[in-house]
């Protein structure tokens, strides 16, 4: 089920909602399509003041192959937060090295050689590549002007999955030739979520902040703004500590491997409950 789509439709906590109560303006960027997973209500919802989606870009001049740059993201991010009189908010979601990457970009700084691909598989994983360029480019200029600012700031960086290296027909193909693995996730007995697992990045210029210690989910990044941000929040966001320490990481790949019995796994399963569904007490 996508949540987006088939539950939410009133007023929900999130971080963006405990921001807001802190008294810091709050404003998700996504260039894409507004209506795409009915992110313009849930946006909304999730308490969020401001929603800039493709239509607040330049699809013109502001292009990196099919879809708005990396740096055109970093761009509206900056001047988002420099706009704002008040503390902010800022939730950014790329959508420039999304697949399909099959002839997705005419040039490249970057090559990729490979005697066990073919020449659409390296096509792929060059395309691919160069996204990977252009978002450590975008992602420098983000840190390097933010460096000039005497705002204190806080950036996280992380991604929601691996990419589809391959065809509609079979999306992990490049995968299984290259034989690519994750050690981390061996090491956790987690190999069912090679394809989940992404890099985390978190930068400060007021503070030193700590990255994760093992894969985790990435519900618990929420907490680790919420800490590292020094705001108030609400009481039931001191379960997640706990359940890293235990229970790192839920994902459906792996939800079998849980005790559903587990008094922490009841109570986590009851705050979402009363989140999504129920009266919201813990609102």
């Amino acid at each position: 089920m996508i949540v987006y789509n088939a539950y939410l439709r009133t007023e929900t906590p999130s971080i963006a909602s405990v921001f807001k109560d802190n008294g810091y303006s709050t404003t998700a960027i996504h260039p894409n399509y507004g209506w795409f997973y009915n992110r313009d209500k849930v946006y909304n919802y999730f308490g969020f003041e401001n929603f800039y989606d493709v239509d607040k870009f330049d699809l013109s001049s502001q292009c990196k192959g099919p879809y708005i740059s990396d740096y055109a993201l970093v761009d509206k991010i900056l001047d988002t937060l420099d706009s704002s009189d008040k503390p902010a908010f800022i939730f950014g979601i790329s959508m420039q090295n999304h697949d399909p990457y099959i002839d997705k970009y005419s040039s490249h700084d970057v090559t990729v050689e490979s005697d066990k691909l073919n020449d659409q598989q390296k096509n792929i994983v060059g395309n691919f590549a160069q996204g990977i360029y252009d978002a450590d480019q975008s992602f420098g200029k983000l840190i390097e002007e933010l460096k000039k600012t005497n705002k204190p700031t806080l950036v996280y960086f992380f991604g929601d999955h691996a990419p589809r290296l391959g065809t509609l027909n079979d999306f992990y193909k490049v995968y299984d030739l290259l034989g690519t693995d994750d050690r981390s996730a061996q090491n956790q007995n987690l190999e069912k979520l090679k394809y989940y697992t992404t890099p985390f990045a978190a930068w400060s210029n007021f503070k030193e902040i700590d990255s994760f210690s093992e894969i985790v989910s990435p519900s618990h990044i929420a907490y680790k703004i919420l800490q590292d941000a020094g705001v108030k929040y609400p009481n039931y966001f001191n379960i997640l500590p706990e359940l890293e320490k235990k229970f790192p990481v839920l994902h459906q790949q792996t939800i079998n491997t849980i005790d559903s019995n587990n008094q922490l796994i009841k109570d986590y399963r009851l705050i979402q409950y009363d989140i999504l569904f129920g009266n919201k007490y813990l609102k």
